[in-house]
């Protein structure tokens, strides 16, 4: 190929179509490896968003005090649950 030819063309060297196709396939299976990818990453998150909207909220635990304290209390169940005595 460094020999000049009319018209500009030459033979292609020995193996270089097996190259160019073998890294032709190559890309294509790239692509299509990134392609499913996407997909798959796009299901992942609509499937995640769908279950946080349906699932279900969990109640809010009452505090375990019996009764409250005549003042107002550091805690929200006084001074027992800040491990003072």
């Amino acid at each position: 190929m460094t020999e000049p030819t009319p018209g500009g063309w030459g033979p292609c060297p020995a193996g270089e179509l097996e190259r160019l196709g073998a890294r032709l396939r190559l890309y294509r299976r790239l692509r299509t490896a990134a392609g499913v990818g996407a997909v798959l990453l796009a299901a992942a998150g609509l499937a995640t968003a769908g279950w946080l909207a349906v699932r279900p909220r969990p109640e809010p635990v009452p505090c375990h005090c019996a009764t409250p304290a005549d003042s107002a209390p550091a805690t929200p169940c006084g001074d027992e649950a800040a491990g003072k005595k």
